[in-house]
């Protein structure tokens, strides 16, 4: 079918047939009148490229007309049927498989630490998280820091869903408590997810590797994933390395710079620079001012969409730090284990 198809059906229905070159057929042998002359040869190699076994490939020799059994009919041949609707026919023959059948491969990034004092190897680690509903590969990405009493590392999990089914609840439902049950395994940070193949093919989807911030890698943008797209180049170098809260503070203290003035801007969000959790915890307050209830509604939602605003952090020349605003921001990013924020820092006379 492969050979009927691909070298003399679909050029002849796309007009681009040779007839000096395969156009010969046999006429002499009665009982495969009309053949290509090539088409023993062609399918025979078509066969070897298939990994054929070589006595099947041997024997082949022709066309083979099979006899109708005893007590049957025989497949039914359409009467009456044009070229175009014989090549219609045979191209629906050779697209077996289901066009219903919607298999989509997707990969997230997450950023883990192996306690190595607590549960197994990075190896074994990883065999426990492929033994999670709907993961099929799981292996570290870069360079792993090895800690005094942990590994920090970055794993690509690739899982499997049937058809549209959201990718968000699976993360939420099934992937982050599989995660929490490994022995020794803390989540320290979630990436988007990416669908990594085309429809009908388990094929994979090259995506950019890096998106950037200020020139430089943004894996850790805490906003909206669909903002990512708008982020704009800015013209201003990006402060390396990071100033830390306190080292902000002293610059506007001391000498009344504003390390942090060109923030970066996306379609809903303005920030100046990612900023540690550990950092902003001590800037909070005892107790998160709203209802218990209320807190885990909003917790869903912040781990569904991400921050959509920056932490608003304000230090003032009476050498004070606060947070003025999104504070619940913080909150919820401690307990989902997230590392970084984004943060607009805004500078005072009095705070």
């Amino acid at each position: 079918k492969y050979v009927a198809w691909f070298k003399y059906l679909k050029p002849i229905k796309d007009a681009h047939f040779n007839m000096a070159r395969s156009g010969n057929i046999e006429m002499d042998d009665d009982a495969n009148i009309g053949m290509p002359k090539n088409w023993t040869k062609e399918v025979q190699d078509q066969m070897k490229k298939m990994k054929a076994f070589s006595g099947t490939v041997r024997n082949y020799s022709g066309v083979q007309k099979g006899e109708t059994l005893a007590g049957t009919l025989g497949e039914p041949e359409p009467v009456g049927e044009s070229v175009e609707q014989q090549i219609d026919r045979i191209e629906r023959l050779l697209q077996e498989k289901d066009p219903h059948y919607d298999l989509r491969i997707y990969s997230i990034k997450v950023d883990v630490s192996v306690q190595k004092d607590l549960g197994g190897e990075i190896q074994e680690t990883q065999t426990e998280i492929r033994g999670i509903e709907g993961v099929t590969t799981v292996r570290t990405v870069g360079a792993t820091q090895n800690l005094a009493q942990a590994l920090l590392a970055t794993y690509e999990i690739k899982f499997e869903l049937l058809g549209a089914i959201s990718r968000v609840k699976y993360r939420d439902r099934i992937l982050i408590p599989g995660l929490m049950k490994v022995k020794g395994l803390r989540v320290v940070r979630f990436n988007p997810i990416h669908r990594t193949n085309v429809r009908g093919t388990i094929r994979t989807v090259r995506e950019r590797r890096t998106l950037q911030e200020y020139g430089g890698d943004i894996s850790g943008f805490g906003g909206m994933a669909g903002n990512l797209g708008a982020v704009r180049q800015s013209t201003t170098p990006m402060v390396t390395p990071r100033k830390t809260i306190d080292q902000v503070l002293a610059d506007w203290v001391d000498g009344s710079v504003r390390i942090y003035d060109a923030p970066m801007d996306t379609t809903n969000m303005a920030y100046h620079v990612m900023v540690p959790v550990e950092e902003l915890l001590p800037y909070i307050g005892r107790e998160f001012r709203a209802p218990m209830d209320a807190f885990d509604g909003m917790y869903h939602e912040f781990i569904k969409n991400g921050a959509r605003a920056p932490v608003y952090v304000a230090v003032g020349k009476n050498r004070r730090v606060k947070i003025s605003g999104n504070e619940d921001l913080i909150w919820y990013a401690k307990r989902a284990g997230l590392k970084e924020l984004p943060v607009f820092f805004s500078y005072q006379r009095q705070v």
